[in-house]
């Protein structure tokens, strides 16, 4: 069909332009930012190129155009300055004008006096948007119709911030949470993460023989940090340190190096060391900028051979608890220390002290069961041995050592049948035969550990029953080994008969 046989539900409009007020003063304004230093304090700027200011919440306003600006810009942004009560930035344009130079000003004085400040800027690239970071003094961001730069002395110079982010318009830029937002046209939002990092950056930083950054807050967040086609990319999935290492870029770093994670008792988590043998733990570094990713390997409880649990699995702990931990950085002899925070998900109601307890719970859980589980190991290979040396002796000998073998083997397996249902042999036995205890203690670690809140007081409470009952046993096996081995052991030895070790 024909394009005018077409019924749509809206048509166009025409709307003839009201008459234009001579008065410029009067133009109503395009951007607007409230001061978070000095109350009452709000800046406006208009379509059409004045920027005004109030001191008084809006009861009196004062035209406070900076002179150098040409007539006619657009006033795009304008950022009220984080640290200076009198302060602020303004970006215009004039693109619609044929004019694409970058304009860019800011005033200390309430707009009394303004300078100039896109010394640096390609001048083709006409300025939309300008920012002031909120913690570092003088670092300031600017986008621009093609990409995004940064300042590190409020923006009497100028570099660009491009990195993988496409040339594309930015139509505004945001901080938030230690990241630079980007609000592109047609190419969606960005995100440059670990934005603290770029705050520790001085001029001094070229003299530094190595320096080690502070890093930046760790938020423990679900889901990886995997690049999928045409989808976003989440945030790093394990805490990021950065090192820089300075001197030659040709030039091998030949001092031994060692970066150790400690927690809050000094205990040492993780540890990557120039000279670890295994390849993995190794720790490589170059001149210049380092990347390091924490990524901690958990350990599960241990098994073993034909183990069947129904209550629940042997998987360790997921994830650290959130707090502040020590990246500890060797170079040599010189030693550098830093704070890393883990913080929680922040969509969590539980508080750190709960998810703290979590964890305890878990790796308690999960030791307990694996000594119980060697221990089982340990068992089975005594009777292994007992029966062994019973087969190797004789006559009188033998009928001594098998009644004394029996009466231990009695013991260890009434300890090994405590702790774990022997008669289990496949997957659905336990339908048949009660869990024991190593399996009931399994299903309350896997319940803890799969959600993300604290143990309720209930499982707490079964927890700290089961591993009570288990030590119990344990201590069981002890004076088994102590007294009815030793004692197996003292009559092989009277009849000359090899025993047990």
């Amino acid at each position: 069909s024909s394009w005018e046989s077409w019924h749509f539900p809206w048509q166009w409009h025409l709307r003839l332009p009201r008459e234009p007020d001579l008065s410029r003063d009067s133009t109503p304004p395009l951007s607007v930012a409230e001061s978070k230093v000095a109350a009452g304090v709000i800046w406006t700027g208009s379509d059409d190129g004045l920027v005004h200011v109030t001191r008084d919440g809006g009861k009196g306003w004062s035209n406070v155009t900076p002179p150098e600006l040409p007539e006619w810009s657009q006033i795009n942004c304008i950022e009220a300055d984080p640290f200076e009560a009198g302060g602020a930035w303004v970006a215009a344009t004039r693109y619609k004008l044929d004019d694409f130079r970058p304009y860019l000003f800011v005033t200390t004085d309430y707009g009394a006096t303004w300078r100039r400040c896109d010394t640096g800027i390609d001048p083709h690239w006409f300025t939309r948007c300008v920012r002031a970071d909120p913690v570092q003094k003088g670092m300031v961001y600017a986008g621009t119709e093609r990409g995004v730069w940064l300042s590190y002395n409020a923006g009497h110079s100028w570099q660009r911030l491009q990195r993988n982010l496409p040339i594309v318009p930015i139509t505004d830029l945001c901080v938030h949470d230690g990241e630079l937002i980007a609000a592109t046209q047609g190419r969606s939002f960005w995100s440059f993460d670990h934005l603290p990092h770029l705050r520790q950056l001085t001029p001094d930083l070229s003299l530094r023989e190595a320096m080690l950054f502070e890093p930046v807050p760790f938020v423990q967040l679900p889901g990886g940090d995997k690049e999928e086609p045409m989808a976003g990319r989440n945030p790093a999935s394990a805490p990021v340190i950065r090192i820089r290492i300075g001197g030659d870029d040709k030039a091998p770093v030949e001092a031994a190096a060692k970066v150790e994670i400690l927690d809050a008792k000094g205990k040492v988590l993780w540890t990557r060391d120039s000279k670890a043998e295994k390849d993995d733990d190794k720790l490589k570094l170059a001149r210049g900028m380092n990347t390091l990713r924490w990524e901690p390997k958990f350990e599960d409880a241990k098994g073993f051979d034909g183990m069947i649990l129904w209550s629940g699995g042997l998987g360790g702990p997921r994830k650290m608890p959130p707090g502040d931990y020590s990246v500890k950085f060797t170079l040599g002899d010189k030693v550098q220390q830093q704070t890393l925070r883990i913080l929680k998900d922040p969509r969590s109601p539980s508080t750190v002290a709960e998810l703290q307890a979590k964890y305890d719970l878990v790796v308690t859980a999960r030791d307990t069961i694996t000594k119980a589980h060697e221990t089982i190991i340990e068992i089975r290979a005594l009777r292994t041995q007992l029966d062994a040396v019973v087969g190797r002796s004789e006559g009188d000998a033998k009928k001594e050592l098998e009644a004394k073998a029996k009466e231990v083997k009695a013991a260890l397996t009434a300890i090994e049948e405590a702790l774990y249902q022997t008669k289990s042999k496949s997957s659905q036995d336990p339908l048949n035969y009660p869990i024991k205890l190593t399996d009931k203690l399994a299903g309350v670690m896997s319940a803890v550990n799969g959600a993300e809140f604290g143990p309720t007081a209930g499982q707490q409470g079964v927890a700290d029953t089961l591993v009570a009952a288990i030590r119990a046993e344990l201590a069981k096996y002890e004076a088994a080994k102590k007294d009815g081995l030793a004692a197996f052991n003292a009559l092989a030895l009277k009849l000359a008969v090899p025993y047990v070790k």
